[in-house]
């Protein structure tokens, strides 16, 4: 069984999606980097990210988050870099596996995260607590890289 590549706390995976039947298109190839964060002693995930660079643009992505349940969803998710203001996301729906969050990448913000040490992912739980999420970019810029490459 072949590991993915890790990029220090990034792994970069390829999956083939099938080619539906009926059509003569090729199965498609889709890479991604990811990250999640764990409870120490439960092991539990909580906080997934991805990042699938755009189709269209080289230089820009899309960036997926898995958050826990028990979040106030009107309030979104806001991520800093340095203490700085780089996105806002809005909640798109909840499955089984937790609540999803999607927005576009421009280069400039991919820029960011790649000069970073740690992203702060801010969600508020229903009680109107405010919880920061560190999450480390040590790794990011050779995980884009060899995305990129893919």
């Amino acid at each position: 069984m072949q590991m993915d590549p890790t990029y220090r706390d990034w792994v970069v995976r390829c999956a083939t999606a099938p080619s539906v039947e009926g059509q003569t298109a090729s199965p498609v190839r889709i890479c991604e980097m990811t990250q999640e964060l764990r409870q120490q002693d439960s092991g539990q995930r909580v906080l997934a990210l991805s990042v699938i660079q755009s189709a269209d643009d080289a230089d820009t992505a899309s960036l997926t988050l898995v958050s826990p349940f028990g979040l106030l969803l009107s309030a979104g998710i806001q991520i800093e870099v340095s203490e700085a203001a780089l996105l806002d996301m809005a909640f798109r729906t909840c499955l089984p596996a937790g609540c999803i969050a999607l927005s576009d990448l421009t280069a400039d913000q991919i820029g960011t995260l790649a000069e970073g040490e740690t992203a702060t992912v801010i969600l508020t739980d229903t009680n109107g607590q405010t919880l920061r999420l560190d999450v480390s970019l040590a790794g990011f810029t050779a995980a884009w890289n060899r995305l990129k490459e893919l």
